[in-house]
């Protein structure tokens, strides 16, 4: 990283006149470069910039869904949140060197800039020791206690903080006072709260990614704070790649091709965020692909109420396909029932069968005979068939000496092997 008169900070401010201002602040000591949107940080980016002050809330393009994207580069730029949001848990894996709530002075956003110029020296483990413990400090700034404890997510950063320890005890020699003492107070706890909130995390994370429902949790903002594997399985989307963005524009991109009813499951999801104390329920359908069979989804949002994602919403997804396919079935066969019962003769009620066999019961061809009553032998009744079978012609008595049963058997042989014919002969009615 360069130093002072040749360090170059890039602004990421969609307030234009604030962006200004923080550029006036600077400008007499750094190269300042001010852009207005998430989309054109990533134009500006590259590898002469040595921080980046970045607004967390913009239309567009997030400062979490910028900062991710900034961290792909091989770049050793430090990232700054200047954000009027207080932080909540989803700070955990975001990845910034500092976090400063708006409002901020001049005064502030220098501090902060002379210790990312001063940690830019450091080892990378240092780097990464400062990085996690500026998202812990600023988790514990806003939370209380009882919340801290019982956050997987928490823990999980305390846990990152305990593996750091052992490489960077050789460097602590070294480090400013400041600095220093910041980290001693940070690494100062004990093995048995470190245990039992692994213990806390392991049995939450375990449950929830286990579990054979779908689960998405979204903050107060529209925005993905966790989703579980099965998740991935049921609706064909990364939950690595949705955390931290926008939900309404992930079901835009990703649900459009499900169906529930006249709507889609991108629908729902959008109502369901612009109408966050509603609950929201429906059946959807997952078409079938190459790769996986088509599915029926029982799809339930509602609004999260206390903790820490008061405000927000959590989405569950249950498999119900073979429910789905028992009820259709039922229905189906109630349906049949309710036509044979009013069947006023023989050919109706195999006409019935017929096409029952074929529409509901999966068949590509189906046929009721009947015995004739004086000869015995076999004559056709009713018979159904999908569009796609047309090569089968029913036989009838007046085809050749051989049996009638014979002709059809015969003939239908030469289906292919996984088609399924439905045949019923019987003394009354096939």
């Amino acid at each position: 990283m360069t130093q002072n008169g040749n360090t170059k900070i890039l602004v990421v401010e969609d307030d234009q006149s604030l962006a200004e201002l923080y550029a006036e602040w600077l400008a007499d000591r750094y190269v300042v470069e001010t852009v207005y949107s998430g989309e054109e940080a990533l134009e500006a980016f590259d590898a002469t910039v040595d921080i980046v002050l970045l607004d967390r809330m913009m239309p567009g393009l997030s400062g979490g869904e910028v900062l991710t994207r900034l961290r792909q580069y091989e770049s050793n730029c430090q990232v700054v949140i200047v954000s009027a949001v207080t932080p909540d848990f989803d700070i955990v894996k975001m990845g910034f060197d500092a976090y400063l709530e708006k409002p901020v002075e001049a005064d502030d956003l220098e501090d902060v800039i002379s210790q990312m110029l001063t940690r830019a020296e450091y080892n990378e483990d240092l780097q990464e020791l400062f990085s996690l413990i500026e998202r812990q400090s600023t988790l514990e700034a806003v939370m209380d206690t009882d919340t801290l404890e019982t956050s997987p997510k928490y823990q999980a950063l305390t846990d990152q903080l305990t593996e750091l320890e052992d490489k960077v005890e050789r460097y602590l020699q070294n480090l400013p006072d400041r600095d220093f003492r910041v980290a001693i107070e940070r690494l100062q706890r004990t093995a048995a709260e470190r245990r039992e909130q692994q213990q806390y995390q392991s049995l939450t994370e375990d449950v929830l990614d286990t579990s054979e429902e779908g689960i998405v949790v979204v903050n107060r903002d529209g925005q993905v704070v966790w989703a579980n594997e099965t998740t991935e399985e049921l609706l064909g989307v990364d939950r690595d790649d949705i955390q931290g963005s926008d939900y309404s524009r992930i079901a835009s991109e990703s649900y459009n091709e499900y169906p529930s009813g006249e709507q889609t499951l991108s629908d729902l999801v959008t109502h369901s965020l612009e109408n966050m104390h509603s609950e929201v329920e429906a059946i959807v359908r997952i078409p079938e692909t190459a790769s996986k069979e088509q599915q029926w989804l029982e799809y339930w949002s509602g609004p999260i109420k206390t903790g820490l994602y008061a405000g927000g919403r959590i989405e569950h997804y249950h498999n119900i396909t073979e429910r789905y396919a028992y009820e259709q079935q039922l229905e189906d066969l109630h349906a049949v029932s309710r036509d044979l019962m009013t069947a006023d003769s023989e050919r109706s009620i195999g006409e019935t069968v017929a096409t029952a066999a074929v529409s509901e019961l999966g068949f590509e061809f189906a046929a009721i005979y009947t015995r004739e009553e004086h000869t015995g032998r076999l004559v056709p009744l009713a018979h159904a068939s999908t569009e796609d079978v047309t090569e089968i012609d029913l036989p009838t008595i007046s085809e050749g000496d051989t049996p009638v049963w014979t002709t059809y058997v015969t003939r239908t042989e030469q289906l292919a092997p996984t088609r399924k014919t439905l045949q019923i002969p019987s003394q009354a009615s096939g």
